[in-house]
């Protein structure tokens, strides 16, 4: 499958959201675990500039709400 008309934003770096809920216990294995969370990277249209993809760091799209398309 090929990507075509989107942009990839390579300086803007997103990471997933901590998990919320509950106490937080300050540990030597919670901050070990932060500091190796997946990294994406925002993927927008080159048309309308609107994000509709994240992409990881093995390059894979992780599209949402986008409708697949031939035109």
């Amino acid at each position: 499958m090929f990507v075509m008309n989107c942009r990839v934003k390579s300086k803007a770096v997103a990471a997933p959201a901590a998990p919320q809920g509950g106490k937080r216990k300050r540990s030597r294995q919670g901050q070990d675990q932060a500091g190796t969370q997946e990294q994406f990277y925002p993927v927008e249209c080159a048309e309308c500039g609107t994000q509709v993809a994240m992409r990881d760091k093995d390059e894979v799209y992780h599209f949402y709400q986008v409708v697949a398309s031939s035109a």
